[in-house]
């Protein structure tokens, strides 16, 4: 088959299913959203990025983790959380809140401690999942279940 001949069948293709109207910079954001998700499969197959326990981050202390950028907010609660648990994760810095959100659900990055309210959406929607909040007191309200990190001992 010939270029041209593709190119032919490949817009009749499109054409017939109506996705000539969709512009390319949808399917752009659609196939690398498809790809993240694909990407995310092959690690969890591969039993890789999974930090559910400090045992995780203690056998790997290469781990990545996303925050808003060097000094923000995020790196300091990591950096003190990693300090206090006796452990290690490899520093990823973002552009905020919302970068860290969208590379730990991609799965560029194992965890983040993102504002809040920049989360809860994704939360809720069970598309991330919160392992602890920095408050004082357990969250329980607002869809989120989850101890803080103060309960977090090293040992």
């Amino acid at each position: 088959m010939e270029i041209r001949e593709y190119q032919r069948w490949l817009e009749e293709w499109d054409r017939a299913r109506g996705w000539d109207r969709v512009s390319p910079s949808h399917t752009l954001i659609h196939a690398l959203e498809e790809l993240g998700e694909v990407a995310r499969l092959i690690l969890q197959w591969e039993g890789y990025k999974n930090a559910d326990s400090l045992e995780h981050l203690r056998a790997d202390p290469r781990t990545p983790y996303a925050s808003g950028g060097f000094g923000s907010a995020a790196h300091l609660t990591v950096a003190l959380f990693l300090a206090r648990t006796g452990t290690q994760a490899e520093h990823i810095p973002f552009r905020g809140a919302p970068d860290i959100v969208h590379n730990v659900r991609a799965g560029n990055v194992v965890f983040g401690m993102p504002q809040t309210q920049v989360a809860l959406p994704l939360i809720r929607a069970g598309q991330l999942r919160a392992l602890a909040v920095t408050t004082a007191r357990r969250a329980h309200g607002g869809g989120i279940r989850a101890g803080n990190t103060r309960r977090v001992k090293s040992q």
